[in-house]
């Protein structure tokens, strides 16, 4: 993976959904293809797009999800390398 652009290491992410923490997006967002990076910070041409910014949280934190999104916009597109990640629940 070291100077891979194309592949993430989802070593970590595996290490979470062990410990049983639930990918709040996906749960909200089961067939999304969706990414989080690159935005038109940089160049396209040498990043794969890939979703490699998340929102983990418990069973009952998930319970409480109402939605979960990548933010996509002009002021997101060029604020970050990466698009932000949020996610709404109720209390």
């Amino acid at each position: 993976m070291p100077g891979d652009t194309h592949t993430v290491d989802t070593r970590a992410i595996a290490t979470l959904e062990a410990a049983q923490f639930i990918d709040l997006y996906r749960l909200k967002n089961p067939d999304s293809q969706d990414f989080t990076a690159p935005t038109k910070l940089v160049n396209y041409t040498e990043f794969a797009r890939m979703r490699v910014d998340y929102i983990f949280g418990t069973a009952k934190a998930a319970e409480l999800t109402t939605s979960c999104k990548i933010i996509k916009n002009d002021a997101a597109n060029l604020a970050s390398d990466h698009f932000p990640v949020i996610s709404d629940f109720t209390l």
